[in-house]
């Protein structure tokens, strides 16, 4: 490790016509797989540490940029919370890039539309953020979609630690009542808008602030809204309100379960309806 940070301050000093991100090497990143990335929040939510496991995507990296992504318009405001949120180095935030590729590690399961890409687009995508990430841990952005079908067991056990711990849900209005019951109890639903649901992150902001301040003690709060989710569970985490608990980003297993069929590894990974079915039979039984 002490070698690999020596060449990279080698090419930060020596600066040419390529910009500095472009002259680091990358042979020193190794992501996590995706079963150290799901034990390390299991261990966090056991051990009831405070930390935040944040998602990041290519969406997340043009709306730093400035640029639009499919669900969620630009504005100054959400580049500059998506740049904070990406630059953070607190001990606690889990920073995930979907980085399995032949270059970087991919998994048993994983192929083209199956959470595999290819080295060229995880290089590019690397460079672009490689900078917030020197000297820490990269995390898998797809370990519950991808325990889920690979561990089924795994996965289902992390379901009923994360439901038993849930303190509040923050995600999209559309997510049926009996769904949210089914994998995150009695928690609370903060309804976030299906598309752009940065145009409602302050509001969203206070009323888990104002929930989060008369629910004191460690808990886990799970987002499912999006890119701006991040910002959100940044924002909170860094509050006297979420410095005692641990934000989840869910992601688009969510949307296995209410029925949606938003993404290509829904179909092509071979997630069978008994294992969701028998999935939920199960978490019914848990409290």
């Amino acid at each position: 490790m002490k070698r690999h940070l020596q060449k990279i301050l080698a090419c930060i000093c020596n600066i040419s016509c390529k910009s500095w991100r472009e002259q680091i090497p990358l042979d020193f990143v190794n992501i996590e797989s995706t079963y150290a990335t799901l034990q390390a929040c299991r261990q966090r939510i056991e051990h009831k540490t405070p930390g935040a496991y944040l998602r990041f995507g290519d969406g997340d990296i043009s709306l730093a940029k400035g640029h639009d992504e499919l669900l969620q318009k630009s504005s100054q405001d959400i580049a500059a919370g998506m740049q904070q949120a990406l630059s953070s180095f607190h001990p606690g935030i889990m920073k995930a890039l979907p980085l399995h590729s032949h270059r970087f590690g991919y998994e048993e399961g994983m192929f083209p539309g199956v959470h595999l890409v290819e080295d060229s687009q995880a290089e590019r995508f690397l460079r672009e953020v490689v900078d917030f990430f020197i000297g820490r841990k990269i995390y898998s952005a797809v370990a519950l979609h991808h325990q889920f079908v690979v561990n089924y067991e795994n996965a289902l056990n992390f379901l009923i630690l994360l439901k038993q711990n849930t303190k509040l849900f923050i995600g999209a209005k559309d997510v049926p009542s009996d769904i949210k019951e089914n994998l995150f109890g009695h928690a609370p639903h903060i309804k976030t808008p299906m598309a752009n649901s940065f145009r409602v992150i302050d509001e969203v902001e206070q009323q888990a602030s104002d929930f989060l301040s008369n629910n004191q003690g460690f808990g886990v709060v799970v987002v499912a809204m999006g890119c701006a989710g991040r910002i959100l569970s940044h924002r909170l985490f860094s509050t006297p309100q979420g410095s005692n608990l641990f934000f989840f980003d869910f992601g688009s297993l969510l949307d296995i379960f209410c029925g949606w069929e938003t993404r290509a590894w829904h179909s092509l990974s071979g997630i069978s309806k008994e294992n969701i079915l028998n999935a939920k039979q199960i978490l019914s039984k848990y409290e």
